[in-house]
């Protein structure tokens, strides 16, 4: 079965044409491996499902490089990048490109898609430029950096896991000036927020 569809626009995201198959033997799904335009980079698919079960969990192809040079705008750091990492919630005019190595992605089909979500990725940000406000606004006065102008920042490549409607890491790396500050804990999806912030300071 082939099917596709035209663009799509969503929080950020700017979806190109995109067109794919469907086949389906002995109760098996599956949607082989297709590229959509994203971004000005790309989504990378590949999914299966059992349609006989009573409970339908979509999964995507393991060690699938999900997100491939997206680039980065406000509208996706302010309504989907801030639950990677609080200092994304509030900035503006963010560029970038984002990059999702995925070793395992399932999605239940249900109401409660996030809270039931279960993911083993690396995420990676290169060339990340950010004018600051919020959190990242308050790092940079505490460490005596400038705050009021666009600054670049540095993101090492980080494992993150989402369960229970949380994302999570043990630690995040990111550098301003080349001074590093670390990030580890979680954040819901629901908007709560459970991290330790380590700041480079001298006095």
């Amino acid at each position: 079965i082939g099917l596709g569809f035209d663009s799509i626009k969503y929080m950020g995201l700017d979806f190109g044409k995109g067109d794919f198959t469907v086949s389906v033997k002995d109760g098996l799904a599956t949607v082989p491996l297709f590229a959509v335009p994203l971004n000005g980079g790309a989504l990378n698919l590949g999914l299966s499902t059992d349609i006989t079960s009573e409970n339908i969990l979509l999964k995507v192809d393991e060690n699938l490089q999900l997100l491939d040079s997206v680039n980065i705008n406000d509208e996706l750091s302010n309504e989907l990048l801030k639950f990677v990492n609080p200092i994304f919630a509030g900035s503006v005019s963010s560029s970038g490109q984002f990059n999702v190595l995925c070793r395992k992605l399932e999605m239940p089909l249900k109401e409660d898609i996030l809270d039931n979500m279960i993911a083993d990725a690396q995420i990676e940000i290169e060339d990340l430029r950010i004018q600051p406000a919020g959190m990242l606004r308050q790092i940079l006065e505490l460490t005596n950096l400038r705050s009021g102008q666009i600054v670049a920042l540095g993101i090492s490549p980080t494992n993150i896991n989402i369960a229970d409607g949380r994302l999570s890491y043990d630690e995040m790396l990111i550098y301003l000036a080349g001074k590093p500050v670390s990030f580890g804990g979680s954040i819901a999806f629901a908007g709560d927020i459970d991290m330790n912030t380590k700041v480079p300071y001298t006095y």
